[in-house]
């Protein structure tokens, strides 16, 4: 199977309100107690519902819970940032690269427990072949869509004529994912000087190369 379809499945399937509430609920014991320690019983106790209702979504399982929720967590993700960027593609005086990184920022602060359990999932990545093969999958995205706006602000220009968009982009990821996994592990919270720090090392990373 091909990355993107891979990514595609992986984000596939629609949400019904109840699973949502479930998952949320979910969410919410991981990044209090850790997600090894999350139970079916723990996430019915947190929706105020009956247990009977978390094994009608997700059977008797929890790694089908964990499953469901990463999944959730990044078909949520994935809307946020292109609901927030999108606006920012077609004007010539915004900068949509600029937009991503707030939204990035933005995404951690008010998603505290989505962002604990994508920790939880590169983590994972390590020693799981799945888990490794949809991040991998998922790695190969953002790159895309990172040199997608690369060329697009050199083409508004924001930024000089590059050759190297694809090295470009995989150190400004690498920069991002490096950033955010710190904030989620040791607690360092974003703030709007890290913002300022991003997008000033972003400009500078572009700009540097050929």
């Amino acid at each position: 199977m091909n990355k993107k379809k891979l990514v595609q499945e992986f984000a596939l399937g629609q949400f019904k309100p109840k699973e949502e509430e479930l998952l949320e609920a979910f969410l919410d014991v991981a990044a209090r107690e850790g997600v090894e320690q999350v139970t079916l019983q723990k996430v019915a106790l947190e929706a105020q519902t009956a247990a009977s209702t978390v094994h009608y979504y997700f059977g008797n399982s929890p790694t089908a819970l964990i499953n469901r929720a990463l999944s959730f967590v990044f078909h949520r993700a994935s809307l946020f940032m292109e609901e927030a960027i999108n606006p920012h593609r077609s004007k010539v005086d915004s900068n949509s690269l600029h937009a991503y990184i707030d939204a990035k920022i933005t995404w951690h602060k008010k998603y505290r427990s989505h962002a604990s359990i994508w920790t939880y999932f590169f983590y994972r990545s390590t020693c799981s072949k799945e888990f490794q093969a949809i991040s991998d999958a998922i790695w190969e995205q953002s790159l895309e869509g990172l040199r997608t706006l690369i060329i697009l602000e050199i083409g508004k220009g924001h930024y000089p004529q590059r050759r190297n968009i694809d090295l470009i982009a995989k150190k400004i990821q690498q920069l991002l994912l490096g950033g955010f996994f710190l904030d989620m592990t040791v607690n360092v919270q974003v703030s709007g000087n890290t913002r300022d720090f991003l997008v000033d090392f972003i400009d500078r990373i572009i700009c540097s190369h050929e």
